[in-house]
């Protein structure tokens, strides 16, 4: 009579569930890592979008000062700019004081300043954790605009050229 075996020893099955665990748990460090990593890109992504159509919308405002420029005034934290609208109610052209300025709270405003009143035109961002403005040479002005998203901290320096500045 043959004796065969069927089944598996208790220390064949303790080294197989044994391997098992290694697998999973290596398998499942990996995973974890990855979905934490997926998760940094896609906030340093959207943190990344955002300061650029905060820069886009900046730049906008900023070339204004474009051809009609007369005056540009810069400061740490402001851009202040006349120009010159054509054809105003009777007269051939107006001037028109506007400055770009930010503040403590984190906010970027585009405004108008008629003397002592200051209306905001438009508001280009919020939540910023800083932005500086800086004239390196006639006719630039240089900005960085910082954002901080969780423990990230995203920079971004951009310049608009007027050849026009006085």
């Amino acid at each position: 009579m043959k004796i065969t075996k069927n089944g598996f020893t208790l220390i064949e099955v303790l080294i197989a569930m044994s391997i098992m665990i290694v697998v999973f748990v290596v398998s499942g460090i990996i995973l974890i890592q990855t979905i934490r990593n997926s998760d940094i890109t896609l906030n340093k992504l959207l943190a990344t979008r955002e300061l650029i159509e905060v820069e886009d919308k900046l730049r906008r405002v900023l070339s204004r000062m474009g051809p009609r420029l007369d005056e540009v005034s810069v400061t740490s934290t402001t851009v202040n700019f006349k120009v010159r609208v054509p054809f105003v109610g009777e007269s051939f052209s107006s001037e028109m004081a506007e400055r770009v300025a930010f503040y403590p709270n984190g906010t970027l405003i585009h405004e108008q300043v008629n003397g002592s009143s200051v209306t905001p035109l438009a508001t280009i961002a919020q939540e910023l954790e800083e932005v500086t403005f800086s004239t390196p040479t006639h006719g630039i002005v240089n900005y960085t605009i910082v954002k901080t998203s969780g423990t990230l901290r995203l920079s971004f320096t951009g310049a608009v050229t007027s050849p026009n500045m006085r």
